[in-house]
């Protein structure tokens, strides 16, 4: 064996040290590199958490399933803003929004023919002020908003549109230099006529906002014979389709208001509730009464005369809409929760929907909840209590009176400025 001396073993020695301390540092060097890395990746998570989360689609339906029946059912939603409105269509199930009339057509209080195929609408024109009582034009349109087109246009304005059962008439309110008077036209543009005439032969001073019943044989509308400019009397009148006589229903329905305005104010103001509802057999009324006071009544009377019932007892309630059923009246009550009461009075239920509110616009409620055609369902629109969504979100929310439950459908954004604020729910 080949002798090693003691300098060679020394320097043996140190070598193998060198080589065990640059091993140690490649290792530390190696840790070091990692650790950054860890950092790093640390770092880019904590930068991309203070980003907006990416938008998620909208959540499924909740507290209930959706009928399977729905795909094929249609609402329509009214986007209302200070000084324009848009019209859309949307599967009740959320599916297949489409554009019905926008900006450009500005529709306003939209009514369906009976057969589902036209709208009458009113149309506020360019230049207009979105509180004036003049430049409201009568319209109608193909169901999904071609062929727009005028009606009406030679009044100083009109309002409160609505079908006759048959599809043969649309009757209004409008106003001429002789007053406020009720008048009915064709679909087809022609054979304008003031059915309630306001002369000598009815005693007739001023009459607006018919409500046809659903037979076609009546329409009831509000009216006085007093000097419209003296603060007058509003009474409910009854007109027979069949013969144009007309009764008188109900007196001083406002309980001595002092409306000097009237009925222009009262115009976009009574519209927006439902003063006189119909049930669906055509036979009962329900009248809003005393209204200005502390305990407006709801009445229920035959069309008749012949009966009479106060069904609200101590609440003060607002009429909405009667179930097509009749079995239910949907009310508003002073906390504009959603209720329903039998039509005797009995069986008051309240439903205190979260994010739900009933909208003022042109000093006119609306989001008005409507039934669905079978009556177990009241449809309406909620929307989130913040602010910044208040303007882009929305739902269409379902309620089941038979279940007590709700679903919550999320509508895309609509590209309005204020929220979809009116919902109905199509023939």
């Amino acid at each position: 064996m080949r002798q090693i001396h003691y300098h060679q073993l020394v320097a043996l020695i140190l070598a193998i040290v060198m080589l065990l301390f640059l091993s140690i540092i490649n290792s530390s060097r190696s840790s070091v590199v990692s650790q950054g890395e860890a950092t790093s990746n640390v770092m880019s998570s904590a930068t991309s958490s203070t980003r907006p989360p990416p938008t998620l689609p909208p959540p499924t339906p909740t507290n209930a399933d959706i009928p399977s029946g729905w795909s094929a059912e249609s609402i329509a939603i009214l986007a209302l803003e200070q000084n324009s409105s848009v019209l859309y269509q949307v599967n009740a199930n959320g599916e297949n929004l489409q554009l019905l009339a926008g900006r450009d057509i500005n529709p306003l209080h939209p009514s369906w023919s009976q057969d589902g195929s036209r709208i009458a609408f009113l149309r506020r024109l360019p230049g207009s002020n979105s509180d004036s009582s003049t430049h409201i034009a009568l319209w109608i349109m193909n169901a999904d908003g071609s062929n727009a087109r005028s009606l009406v246009d030679n009044l100083d304005s009109v309002g409160n549109p609505q079908w006759t059962p048959d599809g043969e008439w649309i009757v209004f309110w409008g106003i001429t230099e002789s007053g406020y008077s009720i008048y009915r036209i064709r679909p087809d543009g022609f054979d304008l006529q003031e059915v309630v005439r306001i002369d000598d032969t009815t005693g007739l001073t001023f009459a607006f906002l018919p409500s046809v019943s659903p037979d076609g044989n009546w329409f009831g509308f509000i009216g006085s014979e007093d000097d419209i400019s003296d603060a007058p009397i509003y009474n409910y009148y009854l007109m027979d389709t069949n013969t144009n006589q007309i009764t008188l229903l109900a007196e001083n329905i406002l309980n001595d208001w002092d409306c000097n305005d009237c009925p222009h104010l009262l115009s976009y103001f009574i519209q927006g509730y439902s003063w006189m509802i119909w049930s669906p057999d055509s036979q009962y009324i329900g009248l809003l009464l005393a209204f200005g006071t502390e305990q407006p009544i709801l009445e229920i009377r035959t069309v008749d005369g012949s009966f009479r019932e106060r069904i609200n007892g101590e609440r003060s309630l607002y009429p909405m809409a009667w179930s097509p059923t009749g079995e239910w009246i949907a009310v508003r009550d002073a906390n504009s929760d959603i209720n329903i009461i039998r039509p005797d009075g009995s069986d008051f239920r309240s439903y205190v929907v979260p994010e739900f509110n009933i909208y003022n616009s042109f000093s006119a409620p609306f989001n008005t909840p409507k039934w669905s055609p079978d009556g177990e369902w009241l449809a309406f629109i909620t929307h989130p209590e913040d602010e910044e969504l208040q303007r882009s979100n929305g739902s269409l929310s379902f309620l089941s009176i038979n279940e007590s439950t709700i679903i919550n459908i999320p509508l895309p954004y609509l590209g309005s400025e204020l929220p979809p604020n009116t919902i109905y729910w199509l023939p």
